[in-house]
């Protein structure tokens, strides 16, 4: 009988422990779900036509994030903002302004997220725009005035004194100490250095820069140039860095006027700020004639005989070839065209455009490219061959006439990835003993931090069936014990 008894209490205790574990490994797989966890925040600086409403993040282990606000008159909403792809992995707040609102309106809003995992989304919470041309100082009145101005600054509902930001003596702003604080002042703007300009002729140069970014954010850079320094009213196209600390970028201007001295800087922007590099100048060439042969030889004219028209002497034929490596993450567009991110199994396209410079027709043209060791080499354009020895890709262009060009390209795919790495790859072409080399084509491979523990969120309904059954399995277990 005590035999029994003692058995019965073991088995009690079992049934004990493994239902205490259960409850940890659900909780645990709970845990690892890979949504992002969104939080609406209030509005502030609301006018009688406009507000900026705030959310916070907590990106679910993988990047990048997508945020918008959805907003309107009623708590159907109804209307979105734009939405912004953010990389960032640690959580922060996001800010976006809502325009063309109708005086003394009620508006509710709430911030919204996703992820390739889900979207999630924060409570609704509302606000009333002011009058028309009712006093606004929120913006021009933060400082030493904030807590003694009978204004709402930060828009919570609390004025001066009777805001927590205003609880001490020495507090100058209401903002302090209270709700969501925007990270991004905690990180500095982008720096850019200008670097010497290279004169190609006497109508075209090309211009240098160099950006550097504390963060992993999307970052545009440019420059801005012309002939006079206080008047830089041009501006080349925009490019993006791919999200590299630091990236090198370089643009070409046409149609310049000769032996002119003109002054540039490269500038970059992100949502942090923008910076501006030092002014540099650089002289456009001297427009030199073509020269014209005349001999100088004293000749004997013969009155009588027919005059010989003058022949233009006789120019050789010019042979030049250009190379340029563009690159295209086709599973997640992101990027510039020779500098994209990637996750492990996204599919990377490569194209290389060959093109005759020259004046004279090229021949037995050969183009070499190479599939770097983290990917895959899946295709690749016609006339090529692969070598599985050294993942080495070589086309024979036959023919180029002058300003003729031919594109080339193949296709692979990111490997499993363990950590994150930059893959720098570069093409060539040869012309009898010439090598020309292209420009470099990068990919940053950003290794994942975090991989989805289950396949659908673990509700309370699956986690009560999950205990129901380990309990009714247990529990026969135990009364089936003599």
């Amino acid at each position: 009988m005590y035999l029994k008894s003692g058995i019965k209490i073991i088995i009690l205790s079992l049934f004990i422990f493994l239902l205490g574990g259960l409850f940890t490994v659900t909780q645990a797989a709970s845990n690892q779900l890979t949504l992002p966890q969104i939080y609406t925040s209030s509005a502030f600086d609301v006018t009688f036509n406009s507000a900026s409403v705030r959310g916070r993040i907590r990106p679910g282990g993988i990047a990048p994030t997508t945020y918008w606000i959805e907003w309107g008159v009623t708590k159907a909403l109804g209307r979105t903002t734009q939405k912004v792809s953010d990389p960032r992995l640690d959580s922060f707040t996001f800010t976006q302004t809502l325009t063309n609102l109708n005086p003394e309106t009620r508006y509710y809003f709430r911030a919204v997220g996703e992820n390739q995992f889900g979207r999630d989304a924060g409570n609704i919470t509302s606000f009333s725009t002011r009058k028309f041309n009712d006093k606004i100082n929120f913006s021009r009145n933060r400082g030493r005035t904030q807590c003694n101005d009978d204004f709402d600054n930060d828009g919570d509902g609390l004025i001066d004194l009777r805001d927590p930001g205003c609880e001490n003596s020495a507090d100058n702003s209401e903002r302090t100490n209270f709700g969501f604080v925007d990270p991004r002042p905690t990180y500095p703007p982008p720096a850019v250095i200008t670097k010497p300009a290279a004169v190609l002729n006497a109508t075209t140069a090309v211009l240098g820069g160099q950006s550097f970014v504390n963060t992993s954010t999307a970052t545009d850079v440019w420059f801005e140039w012309g002939d006079s320094p206080t008047a830089l009213n041009n501006t080349t196209r925009r490019q993006r860095n791919g999200f590299l600390p630091t990236f090198d970028f370089s643009d070409t201007l046409y149609v310049l006027r000769p032996n002119v001295i003109y002054y540039y800087r490269a500038v970059a922007n992100n949502i942090y700020g923008i910076a501006k590099g030092d002014i540099q100048t650089f002289t456009t060439a001297v427009f030199v004639p073509p020269a014209v042969n005349q001999s100088t030889k004293k000749r004997t004219v013969n009155k009588s005989a027919t005059p010989s028209p003058i022949i233009p002497p006789i120019q050789a034929d010019k042979k030049e070839v250009a190379i340029i490596k563009e690159v295209k993450n086709r599973s997640l567009p992101n990027g510039t065209a020779t500098a994209v991110s990637a996750r492990g199994g996204d599919v990377i396209d490569f194209n290389i455009a060959v093109k005759n410079t020259g004046t004279a027709p090229l021949t037995d043209l050969v183009v070499k490219d190479s599939v770097p060791t983290a990917l895959e080499f899946l295709n690749s354009s016609r006339g090529s061959l692969y070598s599985n020895a050294d993942n080495g890709i070589t086309w024979i262009i036959s023919s180029l006439q002058p300003n003729e060009n031919v594109n080339l390209s193949f296709s692979a795919r990111t490997k499993k990835l363990t950590s994150n790495a930059l893959i720098s790859t570069q093409a060539s072409v040869r012309e009898n003993s010439r090598k020309i080399e292209s420009n470099k084509a990068l990919v940053i491979l950003n290794a994942p931090t975090a991989a989805p523990a289950v396949a659908e969120k673990n509700t309370e309904s699956n986690r009560d069936k999950e205990v129901a059954t380990a309990f009714t399995a247990l529990g026969e277990m135990f009364y089936r014990q003599p």
